[in-house]
């Protein structure tokens, strides 16, 4: 399990809120070599969800492929978000490398 790869952000937008999510993550697609001309072993994020925290309802559910760049950043628009509401964000890739986080919106 990795290990401090989110950065979280949010910020109200009347009812709604603007959720801001960055990932620490190589995101290497296979198809590239190294110096020596050895193939680098794909690693990427296959999937990222948003649930509400306690419920665990699903808010926001992404596929993810191998042409992401590294590093991703996403930006959503989430509706009705009461103050105070705590959200999961958590993503797992293709060598089963995960993490979560969890953020209170303001």
């Amino acid at each position: 399990m990795a290990t401090d790869t989110l950065t979280l952000k949010s910020r109200r937008l009347g009812d709604d809120i603007r959720l801001e999510i960055r990932i620490r993550h190589p995101m290497e697609s296979g198809d590239r070599a190294d110096s020596q001309g050895q193939m680098i072993p794909a690693k990427f994020i296959q999937s990222l969800q948003v649930s509400l925290d306690g419920s665990g309802e699903s808010l926001f559910f992404a596929h993810c492929g191998r042409d992401v760049s590294r590093n991703p950043y996403f930006a959503l628009e989430l509706l009705g978000i009461e103050k105070g509401t705590t959200l999961k964000v958590e993503w797992r890739d293709n060598l089963d490398d995960s993490d979560s986080r969890r953020i209170r919106v303001v």
